[in-house]
């Protein structure tokens, strides 16, 4: 029996063939890796930008649209001169029948007369009546106070203070802070023009240029006008000068430094911290 030689197997056309396999084999392997692998590159290359650019656009075309309606809010927000409350404490404004007074000024409150030290109340009452949905007189503003501070008018002392004032405020969802006289005009006028309003503390011992014989005196003021250097004035103790616009800097300049604090500033009103929702005003005014 004649045994075949291994070399005779092995030809020259037989190795060509299994080389051909072995080409053809790899190219089924690496063809669809590499297929995948441009495929995923594309996507890098072409997919990608398009969706960072929406994204980029939706990202910021949503920022301007919360920011022109957070501009409306709070041009919103701002009331005119004609919407702000401005209550007046004393019997003759009431007896002329003046816009902003009310029977209030006819109130004995332990042995004291609310004509006397309203003021203060006057001020809370405007600041209420003006930002939230609800009004009251400054009366019951003075009762609430009362009832959720620790402020009691006596006979001798009737005046609100400042500490009882701010929480007053607070419990009616008035956002507020106390505050110093600041060290520079400049500085009032920027805390003037970011605040809703404000309640300041005003002395003629200080300057006499608008307030004569005025030791101590709460008023309110409202809308700066950086034009002209202006605040509304809501003034509950002189009928001639209440809903007036005054130079900003008399009130700088009559503020009382001898006191604890000088100005209050008013920030806003938050229903959600409003425990008392007052709506509507009781007894007789004169709007």
């Amino acid at each position: 029996m004649n045994k075949i030689k291994p070399e005779k197997i092995w030809t020259e056309e037989n190795r060509k063939k299994i080389i051909q396999i072995l080409i053809l084999a790899a190219l089924l392997i690496l063809l669809p890796l590499a297929a995948e692998w441009q495929m995923k590159h594309m996507e890098s290359r072409t997919l990608a930008p398009v969706f960072a650019d929406h994204e980029y656009m939706a990202f910021y075309l949503e920022k301007d649209m919360l920011l022109e309606m957070e501009k409306q809010k709070e041009e919103e927000s701002v009331p005119k001169e004609e919407e702000v409350y401005a209550f007046l404490q004393g019997p003759r404004s009431y007896e002329r029948k003046q816009s902003g007074a009310g029977d209030w000024a006819l109130e004995i409150i332990n042995g004291n007369s609310f004509a006397g030290f309203g003021c203060g109340a006057c001020c809370m009452a405007n600041i209420y009546s003006t930002l939230s949905p609800y009004e009251c007189s400054p009366l019951e503003m003075c009762y609430f106070a009362m009832e959720h501070t620790g402020y009691q008018p006596t006979r001798k002392v009737g005046a609100i203070g400042w500490g009882d004032l701010k929480y007053g405020l607070r419990a009616a969802g008035i956002d507020c802070e106390l505050e110093y006289k600041t060290d520079t005009y400049e500085a009032f006028q920027e805390m003037m023009a970011d605040a809703k309003s404000m309640v300041a503390l005003v002395s003629s011992d200080e300057d006499d240029t608008f307030w004569k014989d005025t030791h101590g005196h709460y008023v309110n003021i409202w809308l700066y006008d950086d034009e002209d250097d202006t605040v509304f004035l809501a003034e509950p103790g002189d009928p001639n000068n209440n809903r007036s616009r005054i130079p900003l800097r008399y009130i700088y300049d009559a503020l009382k430094t001898s006191s604890t604090y000088q100005f209050l500033a008013v920030a806003g009103y938050t229903e959600e911290n409003d425990v008392w929702k007052h709506n509507g005003i009781g007894g007789t005014w004169y709007r």
